[in-house]
């Protein structure tokens, strides 16, 4: 799975909200933090920023 789907997949995870509690085991799974964890480690792989730099505050800016 390349990054843009691991993204895609995590949005439409966070949209869709937390999975409930299956009745037997008590137990829950965390999809949108599994895709998180997956983006993660992938842009440490690829040495990718989590923001462009476009997105970041200039240096002196704040006031």
């Amino acid at each position: 799975m390349d990054l843009n789907e691991l993204l895609y997949h995590h949005q439409v995870a966070l949209l869709q909200g937390p999975v409930p509690a299956c009745e037997a085991t008590g137990s829950s799974f965390d999809l949108a933090g599994h895709y998180r964890r997956r983006i993660d480690a992938m842009r440490r792989m690829l040495g990718v920023a989590e923001y462009p730099d476009w997105c970041r505050e200039p240096s002196g800016a704040r006031s």
